[in-house]
C-alpha cells in the first residue's frame, strides 16, 4: 500500500509550550507576538508582490512550523518571514525573483520603522548579504522540515461545506476572512485543516447570527469533535483581543551575517592575488604586496628582490625567490664559475637566443591568419 498522506506536521499544546524559543528564555507573550508579527509581514509582502492568497497561507504555515523546530533567538523573525514568502511562492508555482522579494520586504521594514523609503540597491554589498542570508535560511528551513513541505489549507473545505449548507455570499466572505486571520495563530500546527474549517464556520455563523443544522451535527461530517470546534473558535476570538503585534528583537539583528557563513577566500601565497586584506598578511619587512611587487627587507640591497615572507617558507624550508638572477648566481658559486667569465657569457647569449626563438615561434602560432581580400574590379 502506498502511503500518500504527508500532511503530518502537528504538535500538541504541551509541545508548543516547550518550543525551542521557550527553552531559550523567550517569554510566551513575546513568542506569540512575534509569531503574529511575522505572519503579518508575509501577508503584506505577498500583497505587494501580487501573489495569490494560497501563497501567503502556505508561507504563514511554514513560518509556524519553522519555529516549532528552531528558536527565535537563533533566527530573526524578519529573515524567516522573507524566506517563507519566497519559498512559498516556489512551492505554489508562482515564483518571484529574489531581488523583487528582498526589495519589497526592505521597503516594508523601513516603513514600519519610520525611516525613509529608499529603494534597495541591488549592486550594493548590503544586498549581497541579504541574498546570502535568504538562501542560507531556506536551506536550514528545508532541512528542519525533512524536505516535507506539503500544506493543507482549510479555505477550500470552508467554501465547499458552506455551499452544501446553502450559506450565502455574506457568510462565505466572513468565513474566508476568519480563515485568513486564523493563520496568525498556531492552529495550523495543532489541528488538521478539517477541524480548523469547522471552527471557522461555527464562528462565522455566530458572528452573523445565522443558525446551522445541529441534528445531525454538521461538524461530524468531517469527523471533528465538538471540543475541537470550540477550541478553534476560542483561539481565533483571542487573536482579536490582543493588541497589534510589534517587532521585538530577541536574538541577532535581521540580515546579520551568521557564524556559519562562508569565509572570505584567502590570497595565494605565491601570486598574492585575492582579497586586499589577505594580500597584506605578509606584514612587516619582506611582505608580498599587490601587483606582484615585494617589499625590501631592512638592510638589504635596494635593487635586489627578497624572498616571500621573512626568508623562510613553511616547515623551515627556504622561501621562493622572486628575483630573476639570484638562484643562478647561487648555483654558479657552487660550480666555481663567475658571471663575467666568457663561458658564462656565451651560455647567456645562447639562452637568450633560444628564448627569443621560442617566443617568436609561439607568437606566430597564436597569431590568427587572415586571408587578404582581393580588391573589387569592374568588368
Amino acid at each position: 500500500m502506498i502511503y500518500t498522506n504527508i500532511d503530518n506536521f502537528y504538535v500538541t499544546k504541551e509541545e508548543l509550550d516547550n518550543s525551542p524559543s521557550h527553552r531559550a528564555g523567550v517569554e510566551p507573550e513575546v513568542v506569540t507576538q512575534l509569531r503574529t508579527y511575522g505572519c503579518e509581514l508575509i501577508q503584506e509582502g505577498g500583497c505587494l508582490l501580487k501573489l495569490p492568497q494560497v501563497v501567503m497561507a502556505t508561507g504563514q504555515v511554514l513560518f509556524h512550523r519553522f519555529y516549532c523546530k528552531q528558536s527565535m533567538t537563533e533566527y530573526d523573525v524578519k529573515d524567516v518571514a522573507t524566506t517563507c514568502c519566497w519559498l512559498a511562492s516556489k512551492l505554489e508555482e508562482t515564483k518571484r525573483r529574489v531581488r523583487d522579494v528582498l526589495a519589497v520586504f526592505h521597503r516594508i521594514y523601513r516603513r514600519r520603522e519610520g525611516r525613509s523609503l529608499e529603494p534597495l540597491d541591488i549592486y550594493s554589498k548590503y544586498y549581497e548579504t541579504l541574498k546570502a542570508e535568504l538562501i542560507r535560511v531556506e536551506r536550514i528551513m528545508l532541512r528542519s522540515f525533512g524536505f516535507i513541505v506539503h500544506v493543507e489549507h482549510p479555505h477550500k473545505l470552508v467554501l465547499n461545506h458552506l455551499h452544501l449548507l446553502g450559506g450565502g455570499n455574506l457568510l462565505m466572505q466572513e468565513a474566508w476572512s476568519l480563515a485568513n486571520d486564523s493563520l496568525r495563530t498556531t492552529l495550523c500546527v495543532r489541528f488538521k485543516s478539517e477541524a480548523v474549517a469547522c471552527g471557522i464556520i461555527f464562528m462565522a455563523a455566530r458572528r452573523l447570527q445565522i443558525p446551522l443544522p445541529e441534528d445531525p451535527p454538521w461538524w461530524e461530517l468531517h469527523n471533528v469533535s465538538w471540543g475541537e470546534v470550540v477550541e478553534v473558535a476560542s483561539e481565533v476570538y483571542a487573536l482579536y483581543q490582543r493588541p497589534k503585534a510589534t517587532y521585538e528583537p530577541v536574538g541577532k539583528p535581521a540580515g546579520a551575517p551568521s557564524p556559519g557563513a562562508l569565509p572570505t577566500p584567502m590570497a595565494s601565497p605565491a601570486t598574492a592575488q585575492g582579497t586586499p586584506a589577505a594580500s597584506r598578511q605578509g606584514g612587516g619587512s619582506g611582505g608580498v604586496l599587490q601587483n606582484g611587487d615585494s617589499a625590501h627587507a631592512g638592510g638589504g640591497s635596494s635593487g635586489a628582490r627578497e624572498p616571500v615572507g621573512s626568508g623562510e617558507g613553511r616547515d623551515g624550508a627556504p622561501a621562493q625567490v622572486l628575483g630573476s638572477g639570484s638562484a643562478e648566481r647561487a648555483g654558479d658559486s657552487d660550480r666555481g664559475t663567475d658571471d663575467h667569465s666568457p663561458l658564462r657569457a656565451g651560455e647567456r647569449q645562447r639562452d637568450i637566443g633560444r628564448s627569443s626563438a621560442r617566443g617568436s615561434a609561439g607568437d606566430e602560432r597564436k597569431a590568427p591568419r587572415h586571408t587578404p581580400i582581393p580588391p573589387f574590379r569592374r568588368n
